[in-house]
């Protein structure tokens, strides 16, 4: 893909026209994603609103504002030794699925068909969102 499809959000490019799939268009692009091999884990980072809910277009600045919240994503995949550690004592109930905050420069950033996708060791996962609607972004 050359360098005029992509446009750079924070240094991390996304393919445009990516922004408007649905969550099915999303997963069909994933089934072949890659597949994380021992304790990784592949996260899809949270896309920024490019609309209110009153239906307004977000400015720009609003975007990149929201982009900042990208520490908050789904998991998409999980390597075969995700969580079994002893570290964990048992304790580690991320599975695919889930929404997830994960650390702030943790992980390989990857774009696997357009798509933003993060691969994350599995003690990079700081926690579970259980309502990810409710968080706002804050400046």
């Amino acid at each position: 893909m050359s360098d005029s499809e992509f446009h750079e959000s924070n240094g991390w490019a996304e393919a445009e026209g990516t922004e408007d799939l649905t969550d099915e268009q999303e997963t069909s692009l994933l089934t072949d994603a890659p597949k994380p091999t021992l304790w990784r884990v592949v996260i899809r980072p949270r896309k920024a609103r490019r609309m209110s809910r009153g239906g307004i277009v977000l400015p720009g600045q609003s975007r990149e504002a929201e982009t900042h919240l990208q520490y908050i994503g789904t998991v998409i995949s999980m390597g075969p030794l995700a969580g079994t550690s002893e570290k964990f004592q048992g304790t580690y109930d991320v599975k695919v699925g889930d929404v997830v905050v994960y650390a702030r420069y943790s992980g390989q950033r990857l774009t696997h068909k357009g798509l933003r996708l993060l691969m994350v060791d599995d003690d990079q996962i700081m926690g579970k969102v259980e309502n990810p609607g409710a968080l706002r972004v804050y400046v």
